[in-house]
């Protein structure tokens, strides 16, 4: 078996439904995070494409300035998102995963 089907709510309990094919692997670890943080397969899936939209409407912008042959614009975009990307990271702690804590170095 290719995958698993699944029914997806753009927002769980409301919007419209998508049926998405997992491949096995990939809706082991899925459910595996659900049931680790409580929460039904479709809900997870919903908040972790919810966290991606702001990437998700960068990046579809960037397709469509290549398809339009606007190169430029594309990498400007790109750019742009990565820099996002970096902000949000360092805003976000990140750097304290590479701080040593007490007695650990």
């Amino acid at each position: 078996m290719h995958g698993v089907t699944a029914k997806v709510a753009a927002m769980v309990g409301q919007g419209r439904r998508v049926a998405l094919s997992v491949p096995e692997d990939l809706r082991a670890v899925l459910q595996g995070f659900a049931d680790a943080s409580g929460k039904p397969l479709a809900s997870v899936i919903v908040d972790l494409l919810r966290e991606m939209e702001p990437q998700l409407v960068a990046l579809t912008k960037i397709q469509q300035q290549v398809k339009a042959g606007k190169v430029s614009a594309a990498k400007q975009t790109l750019r742009h998102l990565m820099g996002d990307a970096m902000a949000a990271a360092i805003a976000g702690g990140q750097p304290e995963l590479f701080r040593g804590k007490k007695g650990r170095g």
